[in-house]
């Protein structure tokens, strides 16, 4: 099971790779270190995420709320750097992410409903505040 994991990451290793060699080639900057900087919150969560899946059965699921949190946190900022966002959305954006990282734990561990009432209050919070930042201008 741990080779699953290695072939991932050597996969997600050889994008890299090759965002590099065509920055080196074709002398754009899409793949410099300022607009990649997320990837160092993106990773280590795709790696909590993809470890956690792919040996379920002997990991604790616990390890997906700061992966689900951190892969999107990186997703966001990523996105962020070729398509930016206003800046009202930001701290919305991090309770809406983390109203999502808590779904994520009680879909694979579904035994204490609490959580799955705080989750749904914090996607619809942060719903809200972002759709008022954007309809408030």
């Amino acid at each position: 099971m741990r080779n699953k994991t290695l072939f991932y990451m050597g996969l997600i290793l050889t994008l890299i790779g090759g965002g590099a060699l065509y920055n080196s080639l074709f002398l754009e900057n899409y793949f410099a270190f300022s607009n990649l900087w997320p990837l160092f919150l993106l990773l280590p969560g795709l790696y909590m995420e993809i470890d956690y899946f792919s040996n379920h059965k002997k990991r604790d699921p616990g390890v997906l709320i700061p992966g689900g949190f951190l892969t999107l946190t990186g997703l966001y900022f990523l996105i962020n750097e070729f398509m930016p966002f206003r800046d009202s959305i930001t701290y919305p954006v991090f309770i809406l992410i983390l109203g999502i990282a808590i779904l994520q734990y009680y879909i694979v561990k579904p035994r204490d409903r609490g959580l799955l009432v705080i989750s749904i209050a914090l996607i619809l919070f942060g719903s809200f505040l972002i759709y008022a930042q954007l309809i408030g201008g």
